[in-house]
């Protein structure tokens, strides 16, 4: 199972590597949040559902984010992940419709859908409407690109691995950890998030100590700014691991409560 999630990230890790020119083509899925951080309640004014829609009828595959496919479990940087972000002011409706790539890499931004309307399930109908004007200019047509990167072998054969070439993985009880990410259990730290999705760790000390970035793959983050992701082993344990260029390492122990 370890060497499983290890393959699959590495994927994650070395994706952005491979090209930097992104485009939304190269991407077979749109992954649909099924609550948007500025609103109360899942699907409030339908919102949600919309932009399902509209991504559909524009040429995309979509999902909520609650029925993601196993292939896109297995190759996640395949997908974008869809959010409308409030630009609203006092008078006037604003939202703004952006595709996030499994690095965190905003790929598309739209321009602003605006509304005066006073009610918002009309106001908020008729601006994410406009905004998605700027998708149907997309003229979406999957080229595959991401596939080719993203698509790492998951069976743990013998030749399988010999052929990855990018990670060789190392028992994690053979590892000496990092003294600077490791806390004590006793120490938890604190795991907090806006979107549920991305989180912020903070010490005791309330303190940042590290950004945590949704890679579509249960209990696996990618630790932002660093090639390095945190992943729950099969005893439920939290670890750091990260690449030193030919190898991915467990470097140490992460207790954390997620909030």
């Amino acid at each position: 199972m370890i060497k499983k999630i290890m393959l699959l990230l590495v994927a994650v890790l070395s994706s952005t590597l491979l090209y930097s020119q992104k485009s939304v083509n190269n991407y077979a899925y749109v992954i649909v949040p099924t609550k948007f951080e500025f609103l109360k309640t899942a699907d409030e004014y339908q919102l949600n559902s919309l932009s399902k829609f509209l991504f559909e009828k524009y040429g995309f595959t979509v999902y909520m984010d609650n029925e993601v496919p196993e292939e896109l479990l297995q190759n996640p940087c395949n997908g974008l992940k869809a959010d409308v972000i409030d630009h609203s002011g006092l008078f006037t409706s604003k939202l703004v419709v952006t595709l996030t790539d499994c690095m965190g890499t905003i790929v598309f931004e739209s321009k602003e859908g605006k509304s005066k309307d006073k009610k918002y399930k009309v106001a908020y109908n008729e601006a994410v409407r406009e905004a998605f004007e700027d998708v149907e200019a997309l003229s979406y047509v999957y080229d595959g690109s991401a596939a080719e990167v993203a698509t790492v072998p998951v069976v743990e054969t013998a030749p399988e691995v010999k052929t990855t070439a990018v990670v060789a993985v190392v028992p994690e009880e053979k590892t000496a950890p990092n003294k600077e990410l490791v806390n004590s259990e006793a120490n938890s730290w604190i795991a907090k998030t806006k979107d549920g999705l991305n989180y912020t760790v903070y010490n005791n000390g309330n303190t940042i100590v590290m950004e945590l970035l949704y890679t579509a793959i249960p209990d696996v983050y990618l630790i932002k700014g660093k090639d390095a992701l945190l992943y729950k082993n099969d005893k439920g344990i939290w670890l750091i691991s990260e690449n030193d260029g030919a190898q991915m390492k467990t470097t140490g122990v992460m207790y954390l409560t997620f909030q």
